[in-house]
């Protein structure tokens, strides 16, 4: 999202505030409330790795910036400034996912940083910060699995999200467990599996968000997100609709959909007039992807093994 003083940031790559003010109007209009998603520790990339902005990173060039430096905030403290103007929402999404760069450079020998208290520390000041404002924090947990104790040390205004991209029972556990011994109320969120694809692997897909779906309703959940991602690939998005639908439904229901009914109420909708071509056409593409998988691996958008 452009950022006013930043004009270099994801140059001609981002989204205008004008073009974030009419999402918000055209969400407003249909009863939806748009929540940002901003990463405020990790995945900043397209920040530090622009030299202007390279002193703020943890390591050279890297994903992550360094807690310790006092400017990384006032850094921060603008942004949040202009997001919290710019989204009516009372909730925004911060990520602090995925910060392995950090956790990395601790491991070096002779390198003295707690890669856990850096990652608390940024959160309280993250939600400080937005709590000053008005708004309700959540923030990804997926870092659980480096540091099992640290739910216990999330900031109790901020509400943890669970992660999971794979139809895997123990994995999902794995992040569970802490927020519940917590006692914490959460969200939970699978993801169209479409990045490095030709087309979404389907099944892998499905069976992650009913997972995820059934999981969440068995723990009670508040909240369920179904997550496509764009950002290391560009992957064809029609194809992720239907993916995104059924998420979608799923969470409204609160129960998994029947498949069969699903994809033939989705035809129709979408594609009136051929809607039977239509679902035989995307359960034969489906089916397409899972061979190419069994030639080219998981990623069939990438280079073949």
């Amino acid at each position: 999202i452009q950022m006013d003083g930043y004009p270099t940031l994801n140059y001609g790559a981002n989204y205008t505030k004008d073009d974030i003010r009419s999402i918000i109007a055209y969400g407003k209009e249909r009863h939806i409330d748009v929540i940002p998603f901003v990463a405020l520790y990790g995945h900043l990339h397209e920040l530090i790795r622009n030299e202007k902005y390279a002193d703020l990173a943890i390591g050279k060039y890297g994903h992550e910036v360094d807690p310790r430096n006092e400017k990384v905030n006032v850094l921060l403290k603008d942004w949040i400034n202009q997001y919290t103007a710019l989204f009516s929402s009372p909730f925004i999404h911060v990520g602090f996912d995925e910060t392995w760069e950090t956790r990395q450079i601790s491991l070096r020998p002779n390198e003295k940083i707690d890669p856990e208290a850096l990652y608390i520390q940024q959160l309280k000041f993250i939600n400080d910060e937005l709590v000053k404002r008005g708004k309700t924090v959540m923030a990804w947990t997926d870092m659980n699995k480096y540091y099992p104790d640290f739910m216990s040390k999330f900031p109790k205004e901020t509400i943890p999200v669970i992660w999971e991209y794979s139809p895997d029972t123990a994995a999902i556990n794995r992040y569970v467990w802490p927020i519940l011994n917590d006692k914490r109320s959460f969200f939970i969120q699978p993801a169209v599996s479409g990045w490095g694809h030709i087309y979404p692997s389907a099944n892998y897909t499905y069976d992650n968000i009913d997972l995820c779906l059934q999981t969440g309703m068995k723990y009670h959940t508040i909240g369920f997100f179904t997550s496509v991602w764009t950002d290391p690939v560009d992957p064809f998005i029609r194809p992720s609709w239907m993916f995104m639908a059924y998420g979608c439904i799923g969470a409204w229901q609160g129960v998994v959909p029947d498949k069969k009914t699903f994809t033939a109420d989705y035809a129709a909708v979408q594609y009136p007039g051929v809607a039977d071509e239509m679902q035989r056409a995307l359960s034969l593409i489906g089916q397409s992807s899972e061979e190419l998988e069994k030639c080219l691996g998981k990623n069939t958008g990438g280079l073949p093994r």
